[in-house]
């Protein structure tokens, strides 16, 4: 546990105490103490070792004032941030068994994606000093082996279809969080110079990106992490992309009614969260245009994907093609959920009566997740966590972007009622999007319930029952919730 006062990083012996325990796979703690170093970039800033700097820059953080030292302990002590063994995944094992460390591994795996995420790299305005000098044999073969995961139809080139896939791929294995226009930066910086996103990417542009990475990487001048990390990447990726979770396109594929404005505005709007807080969350819309795709239907992406999720509206259910991806998902093992809108909503139950018999009996008990634009990121981590994912030692279940985790507990459905409902029909819809969450007939309706009562939503929800007594249509829906 290194605690960060200020100036602590220009003390020489604490960081070689932290450099010999990262050597020795020590796992490393950050406790900021507030009062003493408000500024806590500025105070990581001050360490010059660029390893180091990194690994403190990932370390988990808990921020510490003597106020509430209890709550900071009891994070420190939360399963998951102490170390307790030294086990490694098989790919780890391999990419260290040349006597590398952890720490250093991680440290060139971020370094990697860094490098695509500036988009600064002038790949072909770089010209090595020495133009004799070759990549290390084991590097040049790990590019070569790392084009043919890219192009496994061996045609000698790549388009963004095949690229994005594999891409996707690559950053979850590296740890990272998958951004599309970083993935299209690192596209066009393998392309020559001029040449736009339609062009291909033939082996000798492939080479070339990965050559000028090597060389920042220090593979030129006898560093081995370079190797190391080339080793594990194409491993890694070798065997992630045996995973039952990639046996299928998509994670999630989200169905609405296509012909509502306001729907489909919601639609987007979800699919634009889910990229911003769940981004290695492979989502699809319904009447999205996915790149190599095109002679695909919705249907198809649907029974292609692990999880179905129906954008709850007035008549959803009557609608041929929300049927037909329900009943398609459904035939292929698909977890079915509903989400519903706090913001405008009908009553489930309702709608699926006017779902032809067979729709019924797949909605029968399905999980049920609320959305508002203004707690959107604890909202996208309820939905990651309903969602269904294959079992499979290969891949790991998607985890939500870093900067949301500390949202996670925000209760949506709590903040909008004490934050919202003045008006009555504001209320009436909030009331009546509660009862779909909480129904008994939802899979999650459980979970809804006591996270409701844990956030302290019966006080509120009885305080907007006596402020609505007399409104007959918000006290009934109140009533029911």
């Amino acid at each position: 546990i290194v605690v960060l006062t200020k100036d602590a990083l220009t003390c020489a012996p604490l960081l070689e105490e932290i450099k010999v325990s990262l050597e020795s796979e020590g796992n490393i703690l950050l406790v900021h103490h507030l009062v003493s170093c408000p500024d806590i970039e500025a105070e990581l800033a001050k360490c010059e070792d660029e390893v180091l700097k990194a690994c403190l820059c990932r370390a988990p953080r808990f921020t510490y004032m003597k106020e509430i030292a209890p709550s900071v302990l009891m994070g420190l002590l939360f399963p998951g941030h102490i170390k307790t063994d030294d086990n490694k995944s098989p790919r780890t094992k391999t990419a260290l068994s040349g006597g590398g460390k952890s720490f250093r591994l991680d440290y060139k795996n971020r370094f990697a994606l860094g490098i695509a995420e500036d988009g600064a790299g002038q790949v072909y305005n770089t010209k090595f000093q020495d133009k004799k000098a070759n990549l290390p044999g084991d590097i040049d073969g790990a590019i070569k082996a790392l084009f043919e995961l890219y192009d496994p139809e061996k045609k000698g080139v790549i388009g963004w279809a095949q690229f994005s896939e594999i891409d996707r791929i690559v950053t979850e294995c590296l740890g990272g969080q998958y951004n599309e226009m970083i993935s299209r930066r690192a596209f066009s910086m393998m392309l020559y110079p001029g040449l736009t996103l339609e062009a291909d990417i033939t082996f000798t542009t492939f080479h070339n990106y990965h050559l000028f990475v090597a060389k920042r990487m220090g593979a030129m001048d006898g560093d081995r992490d370079a190797s190391m990390h080339y080793r594990y990447v194409v491993d890694k990726v070798k065997n992630t992309k045996k995973a039952k979770r990639y046996n299928k396109m998509f994670d999630l594929f989200i169905a609405y009614d296509s012909s509502d404005k306001a729907t489909k505005a919601f639609g987007v709007q979800v699919r634009k969260s889910l990229m911003a807080r769940t981004p290695n969350v492979r989502a699809v819309l319904a009447s999205e245009k996915v790149p190599g795709k095109d002679g695909m239907t919705s249907e198809q992406f649907a029974a292609s994907s692990h999880n179905v999720m129906v954008l709850l509206s007035e008549g959803c259910f009557t609608k041929e093609e929300n049927n037909a991806a329900i009943l398609a998902g459904a035939a292929q093992g698909a977890e079915i959920m509903v989400m519903t809108n706090l913001e405008a909503t009908v009553s489930l139950e309702q709608e699926k009566k006017a779902a032809p018999p067979e729709v019924q009996a797949v909605l029968s008990r399905v999980s049920v997740v609320e959305y508002w634009n203004k707690c959107d990121s604890s909202c996208c981590c309820k939905l990651l966590d309903l969602m269904q994912f294959p079992n499979d030692t290969n891949s790991k279940k998607p985890v939500p972007n870093r900067e949301v985790v500390f949202r996670k507990r925000d209760n949506a459905a709590v903040l909008y009622l004490f934050q919202k409902c003045e008006e009555d029909t504001e209320a009436a819809i909030a009331m009546l999007a509660l009862s779909n969450l909480v129904s008994p007939s939802s899979k999650s309706g459980e979970l809804s319930r006591s996270e409701f009562l844990r956030d302290g939503g019966i006080e509120i929800l009885n305080e907007r029952f006596n402020q609505y007594i007399s409104a007959p249509p918000v006290a009934e829906v109140c009533c029911r919730a």
